[in-house]
């Protein structure tokens, strides 16, 4: 292994100090050797607390260890040094829906995808591809309410009881239906050949008995499917 205290001497400048601590970095993270990752992370993020690319690095050594809670933390000081980087909050709103299943965190951090983004008229493609999955994705947090909803209602008998909680699912489920539509129309309207989004839509509006639109979407999805 390369040593860093031997690699780099107090007589070397800052910047090719930290240029060696990254190279090191990217090998054990290539490597997957996640034991000296974190100990020359904890090195050079201590010698160097501000460089975004550390920042960056140790965010994606929790990710592909799966540790999300200490992802979400360092995730925090990378939005502090870069707050307009639209996909420091579309991560976090990822983390806090499928790792943390935390709905209502992720459509806060989602949404400021949608801030930075959505009024920019000179996005690039890769800004384009981040809004388009944040109204997806928030989206799906409704739907997938509403899904559960649905399913909980199939699951329920005649008694008075279970009819009484029929009715409330009923309405939590068309008020979750209608919430994920505009965020799905949205999604569409960024890009139309997305498959999951027409999927999404084609079943929203069987949900609403919206059948003219539901027969739209069907035909859309049968030309992306080529069926």
């Amino acid at each position: 292994d390369v040593e860093i205290g031997t690699a780099v001497n107090p007589e070397i400048s800052e910047s090719v100090r930290i240029n060696v601590y990254k190279s090191l970095l990217q090998t054990y993270l290539g490597a997957k050797d996640m034991e000296q990752f974190n100990v020359y992370l904890a090195k050079a993020r201590k010698e160097f607390p501000g460089d975004i690319d550390l920042i960056n690095m140790e965010l994606q050594g929790y990710l592909d260890d799966e540790k999300y809670a200490e992802a979400l933390g360092i995730l925090e000081t990378a939005i502090e040094k870069d707050p307009t980087n639209s996909i420091y909050y579309y991560v976090k709103g990822f983390i806090y829906q499928i790792n943390m299943k935390d709905g209502d965190q992720a459509l806060l951090a989602y949404q400021e995808v949608i801030n930075l983004l959505d009024a920019n008229e000179e996005r690039t493609e890769d800004q384009t591809k981040n809004l388009f999955e944040a109204w997806y994705m928030s989206g799906v947090v409704w739907y997938d309410r509403g899904k559960k909803a649905l399913d909980e209602m199939g699951q329920l008998g005649m008694s008075s009881a279970d009819q009484k909680k029929y009715k409330k699912l009923d309405g939590e489920k068309s008020e979750y239906f209608n919430k994920s539509l505009p965020y799905f129309e949205r999604a569409h309207a960024l890009n139309d050949q997305d498959v999951e989004t027409v999927k999404a839509l084609w079943e929203v509006y069987r949900q609403k008995g919206e059948y003219e639109k539901v027969t739209e979407m069907k035909s859309k999805l049968d030309a992306l499917t080529g069926q």
